[in-house]
Parts: C-alpha cells; sequence; structure tokens
C-alpha cells in the first residue's frame, strides 16, 4: 500500500526555480518494500539505489510520515557520495547509508520491519559551467553570511548572560563559561579565599586561580596577597 505521503506528478511541480535558474523535476514512480535489519533486505534496497544512481539526482523515501531526504553527488576521487539530509552528514558507500535508514526504524520508530516507499527524482536544466560557478559562488557566500550572522547571534546572547559571577580567590568579574564552582575542601590551603558569593549565593573561582590553588601554590592574583 503506497503512503499517503508519497508525491505524484500532481503534487510535485514539474519545475522550480533557483536563482534564476529553471530547474525540470521528474519523479519516479514509487517503489513499495520493507526494510529490516536482515541481510537480504538491506541488500535489496542498496541494489535498488544502485540500479537508480545514474541519471538520478536523489530521491524521496518515506517510512509511515518520516521522510528521508538524499542527494547524489559525485567528484574525483570517489564514484558516488550520499548526503542524507536528516543527519545533516556525508555519507560514502551504498552500505552505510543504508546502515543509518535500518538504525532509523530501529532506534526512532522502534520498528524491527517497516514498510517503506522510495521515490526517485531526476533534476536537469540547461545553463552553461560560467552560470553554474556563479550560482555555486552565490550558495557558497550566502552559506558563509549565514554562519556568521549565527555566531554573531551567539555572542550577543552570551553577553546578555553577563558576568555575574566572581572569582572568591582574586574577585574577577567572570562570565559563567569561565567559572568553575567553589568547593574549599578541594584545595589544600583555605587562605587564600576572600569569601565572596555571585549572584546565586555560591563561590566561584576562575581557571586561572583554580590551576594555581589546587596545586598548594600562591595566586599572585589573590586578593590576599
Amino acid at each position: 500500500m503506497q503512503s499517503k505521503h508519497c508525491l505524484t506528478s500532481v503534487t510535485l511541480p514539474d519545475s522550480v526555480t533557483i536563482f534564476s535558474t529553471n530547474i525540470n523535476v521528474h519523479v519516479n514512480e514509487v517503489s513499495h518494500r520493507e526494510l529490516s535489519n536482515l541481510t537480504e533486505s538491506r541488500t535489496s534496497l542498496e541494489t535498488l539505489i544502485l540500479r537508480n544512481h545514474s541519471g538520478k539526482t536523489g530521491y524521496l523515501m518515506w517510512i509511515l510520515s518520516y521522510c528521508i531526504t538524499c542527494i547524489y553527488q559525485q567528484n574525483t576521487k570517489r564514484d558516488l557520495w550520499f548526503w542524507t539530509e536528516v543527519f545533516c552528514k556525508y555519507l560514502l558507500f551504498v552500505d552505510k547509508l543504508v546502515e543509518e535508514i535500518t538504525n532509523i526504524i530501529q532506534n526512532k520508530l522502534e520498528c524491527q520491519t517497516m514498510e517503506y516507499d522510495i521515490q526517485f527524482i531526476c533534476c536537469s536544466c540547461k545553463i552553461t559551467e560560467i552560470e553554474r560557478k556563479h550560482i555555486m559562488e552565490t550558495v557558497a557566500k550566502k552559506e558563509k553570511a549565514r554562519w556568521v550572522e549565527l555566531c554573531i547571534n551567539q555572542f550577543k546572547r552570551k553577553i546578555r548572560e553577563g558576568p555575574y559571577f566572581i572569582c572568591t580567590v582574586c574577585n574577577q568579574i567572570l562570565y559563567k563559561k569561565s567559572a568553575i564552582t567553589c568547593i574549599n575542601k578541594k584545595y589544600p590551603c583555605q587562605t587564600y579565599f576572600n569569601i565572596q558569593q555571585s549572584f546565586d549565593g555560591k563561590q566561584c573561582i576562575c581557571n586561572t586561580c583554580h590551576s594555581k590553588v589546587i596545586k598548594g601554590k600562591f595566586s599572585c592574583q589573590a586578593v590576599v596577597n
């Protein structure tokens, strides 16, 4: 029985526009099968994927309402690269890909055997090599800008957390990442501590002072100096 989530020629557009380039899209008929951890079952899926690799862009695999998208990639060193979007990582060789899919069924869906539908998709477009390189450069720039924006936002979020922690030895104001909870009895000498509590009522110590005092050495930054 075909999954109700599968795309058809009616639900899938004939073409899409990406960076002003028209991409023609063709989806094959749905193949309905069963996957388990048995060698025969896994080999059957491996064979199906390899048989439908040439001339295809990738595929959609439907397991219940769970969809795995996969894009085929080729480079000069290896014949096949598989990239499953759900894992956001590259998988080399089809057996590793099938292993990941099997893990989804067993670990996420908690089933030993599951029926699935698979659709192979072919995308094509008419562009020159210069146009293709221009598109790839544009994509790379956008991706770089996105990661820079994420880093900036993360930095701003850390700044907003504020330096609310105080080192009980040197009294420097610390951010959470630089603060270590101070358990006095862990240190061989107690005379270095100047009772200072952070905003949460706990005593903290910075990494620099901790590395000295834990060895029984005197921290040159200590307030009692």
